[in-house]
């Protein structure tokens, strides 16, 4: 292999390579496209039934292999996220010097001083399920629920989902470890389209907002919350 070959593979500029990264420029683009479709479709006719029971049928699969659903409960997110809480971690400052003088004995000289600090800590991993009843976490090492009712605040970062309640409940942040789709089909003038939906963070901000709402007002229509799903662009 020549030294212009080998540094090409290197840098990935290969005709292979090229051709990789044109066909997933072709799929964003594509991607971009339906979802301008779909946009438009559902501006124009509204969330049919069908693509609500869809979603609702893709996001229930999901959760059903990580808790048992109430009946008439209906499933909003399901996500795969790392949970963290505040913890407090000890630190030290100063300095300090211990000499060995014999067998089990230590002659220590300075001194140091220790202090705690609270720091958001990842401390499991697992499945986070939004219904229209409660929020969910199904994790490795351990599980719980907040009814929505208690829910006082949600916020979202770049990746991650901060949520508030009141009760004994700590500050917890869901860092989205994973994007997960759902593939929709829909139609215009009989030609099928698919539209992918992804569990952005402003996407679920939106969601368990509107959950909240309809729980604390059952006046509210609980289909409307995922129509937010494709009136927030993110």
């Amino acid at each position: 292999m020549g030294l212009t070959n080998f540094v090409n593979k290197l840098i990935g500029n290969t005709p292979e390579a090229r051709a990789e990264k044109e066909r997933k420029a072709q799929l964003i683009k594509k991607e971009a496209k339906n979802k301008e479709l779909f946009l438009n479709f559902v501006d124009k006719q509204g969330l049919p039934n069908p693509i609500v029971e869809e979603l609702n049928t893709k996001l229930k699969q999901h959760a059903e292999n990580h808790t048992i659903l109430r009946p008439n409960e209906k499933v909003l997110i399901f996500s795969v996220t790392d949970l963290y809480e505040e913890r407090s971690v000890r630190k030290s400052s100063g300095s300090a010097i211990s000499f060995r003088l014999m067998k089990g004995v230590y002659y220590h000289t300075g001194g140091a001083s220790s202090f705690s600090t609270p720091q958001m800590t990842c401390i499991d991993n697992g499945a986070l399920i939004v219904t229209t009843e409660r929020l969910i976490f199904s994790g490795n090492k351990r599980s719980f629920e907040i009814p929505l009712t208690r829910i006082i605040n949600v916020a979202h970062g770049d990746n991650q989902i901060m949520i508030s309640a009141s009760g004994n409940y700590k500050n917890k942040v869901f860092e989205l470890r994973k994007s997960v789709i759902y593939t929709l089909t829909f139609y215009l003038d009989d030609e099928p389209f698919k539209y992918n939906v992804k569990d952005e963070p402003i996407l679920l901000d939106a969601i368990i907002t509107g959950a909240v709402r309809c729980a604390r007002d059952e006046t509210l229509p609980v289909d409307d919350i995922l129509v937010e799903l494709f009136n927030k662009d993110s």
